[in-house]
């Protein structure tokens, strides 16, 4: 599991925002027979007033394939 919080402030110019990400994932290396890791999972955003715009928001469920090499 990994992810991430973001909250920005309102100012004159852009309306509070708060961005989280969660990412859930499989060490998936073994599957494979790779040396180097290899991730496979899940991850959802959901980003309410996207860049500082009032009503912007963004909720996606994405897969996720991460390798490290």
């Amino acid at each position: 599991y990994d992810g991430f919080v973001d909250w920005s402030s309102a100012n004159k110019q852009a309306q509070a925002a708060l961005h989280f990400s969660s990412q859930l994932k499989y060490l998936a290396s073994s599957w494979f027979n790779l040396d180097n890791k290899l991730y496979l999972g899940t991850e959802l955003t959901y980003w309410r007033n996207k860049y500082g715009l009032d009503n912007t928001t963004e909720r996606n469920i994405q897969l996720l394939i991460k390798y490290h090499f």
